[in-house]
């Protein structure tokens, strides 16, 4: 039987699936449908409600071609209820108004809720953050012998 933090990191893992398939069905899977739940993209104002933020998705789905993601550092806590999940997304996005793939360097917070149905997001933020490699997570096969 998985843990709690196991079955968190595999929400997780979901989440990014639908983001990378563009698939607004997947999306409305992942998220607590609430009034509750919060989701902050770069750039954009907090959106609240899931009405809100499945729009949110079908908009950027829709303006999208391709998506791919390589995630790092990515850490999960469970508190009771609550998961939190934290991590920096490498992000290779290209759209129907560019031939040229934008790449971004994204944290992220996904917050995540207990419920009958398992784990269902109720908060993503996602903003900007320092490309070069966190040195917490450096290796030590790394360091000079």
């Amino acid at each position: 039987m998985q843990s709690l933090a196991d079955e968190l990191l595999l929400a997780n893992e979901r989440f990014y699936d639908a983001f990378s398939s563009l698939s607004l069905e997947k999306m409305r899977k992942i998220w607590h449908p609430t009034q509750y739940v919060k989701c902050l993209h770069p750039g954009w104002h907090i959106l609240s409600g899931i009405d809100d933020v499945m729009e949110s998705w079908r908009m950027i789905f829709r303006s999208t071609t391709a998506l791919q993601f390589e995630l790092e550092g990515v850490e999960a806590v469970v508190l009771g209820r609550v998961g939190i999940v934290t991590l920096r997304e490498h992000l290779l996005a290209t759209n129907y108004t560019s031939e040229t793939p934008a790449r971004a360097v994204l944290a992220a917070t996904n917050v995540f809720e207990f419920s009958d149905d398992g784990w269902k997001m109720i908060l993503h933020q996602a903003g900007p953050t320092d490309s070069t490699p966190n040195p917490d997570e450096e290796h030590e096969d790394d360091s000079p012998i």
